[in-house]
């Protein structure tokens, strides 16, 4: 028995993922569980996943609350959790942007854009209202929005970031 479902994926191939909050990951594809779905997959801790995407390559990328970020390719499975790789080991948010670029959002750090192998951090010295960021995506448009606990909602345009706090232009 596992414990509450707290993230559901379903990824390229239309396998049905399911990760528990007390760090069981499950995939479900031709008609059946699996309860071990990334053989090679190793970690000190409970895997606590909180996002999860997958790139245009195939590669399908998982956010935790404490083992930082894993990218599953095919069988090879990356674990980057540790500095120069990531200042922190917890990730809340995922995307993949129009140009391929990789954008994490972290609870401590704001936002870090990975892409061609440099990474660009985006938090409270390059504008984001916040550094505690919980999710990340982008809009048809090419823009890119983050929402954070204590800034409101920020949206990247030109380069520069712009913050969103009243509920009035939110909608609400």
């Amino acid at each position: 028995e596992t414990g509450p479902v707290g993230l559901i994926f379903v990824d390229n191939h239309g396998a049905l993922w399911a990760a528990t909050t007390d760090g069981t990951l499950m995939r479900h594809q031709n008609g059946a569980w699996e309860t071990n779905p990334v053989p090679g997959l190793h970690l000190q801790r409970k895997l606590v996943v909180l996002c999860m995407m997958q790139d245009r390559a195939g590669t399908i990328w998982i956010g935790t609350d404490n083992s930082g970020l894993i990218g599953i390719d095919g069988h090879q499975v990356r674990v980057y959790k540790d500095p120069p790789s990531l200042p922190e080991p917890r990730i809340t948010g995922l995307l993949e942007d129009n140009e391929g670029g990789l954008w994490l959002g972290m609870p401590a750090f704001g936002v870090l854009q990975v892409k061609d192998g440099r990474v660009t951090p985006y938090g409270r010295p390059e504008g984001l209202s916040w550094d505690v960021t919980l999710s990340v995506l982008q809009t048809r448009d090419g823009t890119v929005w983050a929402g954070t606990e204590g800034g409101g909602l920020n949206l990247l345009q030109g380069g520069h970031w712009r913050t969103i706090t009243s509920p009035q232009v939110l909608g609400g």
